[in-house]
């Protein structure tokens, strides 16, 4: 029997070994059903009761935003708003709303965050003027906490979520500057909410 031959043969077993161990909704005490007394949670909402949620961020509640051009290109534009600097904890995290305005695609297809950077890496910074402070978003051996700039995509015209975690700031501030692209004008007095 081949090398192949012995691994289809072994993920089949498997395969059948865990669909023989998985029991149904109906069978299972552990899921409940349709007469279950517990309630199916409403649009994010927790399972279990444990808290647990799903962050929603309305497009309306941007601070500040701009439209900017895309670096290397003859007509295509962003517009990039952001949301207030939350701390949570010992970091901050950026939110940002950007709509690609495309015209050199449909408005049909996708556009990832790589490209509305014009095809420059993803590398905000937060500037506080007040104590000649800068910080860099968080990177663990090379891998920046932050939005994937290919995978995170958008239609043509709607907007999608880009998103980077920085160390909590070091000193009291209300507001700091905030620098996306070296070709694009900076954000002012982006608030830091606690």
């Amino acid at each position: 029997m081949s090398m192949r031959h012995r691994l289809a043969a072994v993920s089949a077993a498997g395969l059948l070994i865990l669909t023989g161990c998985t029991a149904s909704p109906e069978t299972d005490p552990a899921v409940p059903s349709a007469a279950s007394s517990e309630t199916a949670p409403g649009p994010g909402g927790a399972v279990d009761g444990s808290g647990a949620g799903v962050a929603s961020y309305d497009p309306a509640d941007v601070v500040v935003s701009q439209e900017v051009t895309v670096p290397g290109s003859e007509g295509d534009t962003a517009t990039v708003g952001v949301l207030s600097l939350t701390v949570e904890g010992s970091v901050q995290v950026l939110r940002l709303v950007v709509t690609p305005n495309f015209s050199s695609v449909s408005t049909a297809e996708s556009v990832n965050q790589y490209a509305v950077w014009g095809t420059d890496a993803f590398r905000p910074t937060l500037v506080d003027m007040e104590n000649l402070k800068v910080y860099s978003a968080l990177s663990d051996t090379g891998q920046y906490w932050a939005s994937d700039a290919v995978y995170n995509e958008a239609i043509n015209g709607e907007p999608m979520i880009v998103w980077a975690v920085f160390a909590a700031p070091e000193d009291d501030v209300d507001a700091v500057d905030l620098r996306l692209h070296e070709s694009w004008p900076e954000f002012t007095d982006i608030p830091v909410t606690r």
